[in-house]
Order: C-alpha cells, then sequence, then structure tokens
C-alpha cells in the first residue's frame, strides 16, 4: 500500500487562521489541494512531510510541525489504496496572500506550476480526493 503525508499548513492573520491551498496552473481538473505526496521507501514520515512541503511550495520555517493522524483511503483519482499521514505545519514567517511556485524534487511532478492562495479555515472548499478529512482536527 502507498503511504502518502499530506500538509495542512496554516497561519495567523489577524484574529483568524488561514489555510494554504493551491491549483495546479493548466490543469484546473486537478481541482484545490493540500501540499504533499508519497512517502520514500523507508522515510520517516515528518522527514517526508517537510521534503514534500519545500518542494511543493519552498517553504522551510515553520513554528511547529503537529501530527493529526492517518487514514486508508481508497483514491479514485489514483486507482489505489492508500495509508495516508496528515500534518499541521504552522507557518511563522511573513509570505504573500497569494503566489505561484514551480515544483522541485524531480518527482513526477516536477515543474508544474502550482498557484497558492491563503484562504481563511471557514471558506477552505472541498478538497480534491478526500484530503479535506481531518481539517476538524486544526487547532
Amino acid at each position: 500500500m502507498r503511504e502518502k503525508v499530506y500538509a495542512y499548513i496554516t497561519r495567523n492573520k489577524g484574529l483568524k487562521s488561514e489555510l494554504l491551498l493551491f491549483t495546479q496552473r493548466n490543469s484546473p481538473e486537478s481541482g484545490v489541494q493540500i501540499p504533499g505526496g508519497s512517502l520514500d521507501t523507508g522515510e520517516d514520515k515528518e522527514v517526508g512531510i517537510l521534503r514534500e512541503v519545500r518542494e511543493e511550495t519552498g517553504l522551510t520555517d515553520f513554528a511547529s510541525i503537529h501530527y493529526l493522524g492517518e487514514l486508508t483511503h481508497w483514491s479514485d483519482y489514483m486507482q489505489e489504496e492508500q495509508k495516508r499521514y496528515f500534518f499541521q505545519l504552522k507557518y511563522k514567517l511573513e509570505c504573500p496572500d497569494t503566489f505561484e511556485y514551480e515544483v522541485q524534487g524531480g518527482g513526477v511532478d516536477e515543474g508544474l506550476i502550482f498557484d497558492y492562495e491563503w484562504i481563511q479555515l471557514e471558506e477552505v472548499p472541498i478538497l480534491k480526493d478526500a484530503r479535506d478529512s481531518m481539517l476538524h482536527l486544526l487547532g
């Protein structure tokens, strides 16, 4: 079973909490997503989520990293069963409200452009492939 890690990257802006979401440029059918991807063989979950976030967002400075939990999910999109590990990463630096990032790291997504936007938690839309299943645990 493929193991996946997903990041709910949050920040506080004023009295509101926001979540970092992206869409894939030139691929609207990919939907609204959060950073994440597959663990490398034998890779620690926390090491893997930090690697995936760095490759997909360029962000590296977090005030905290909190493991939220895991679940097994059948991905219709990938046509496979996955074990998913979810983390909350609280971003501590200033960051534009919107930005673009070219994916790094040598994986299948390398070179894709992701368009990012911070969204207030109460306004987060449904995320692709049930990746919103642990949003209710954000603190």
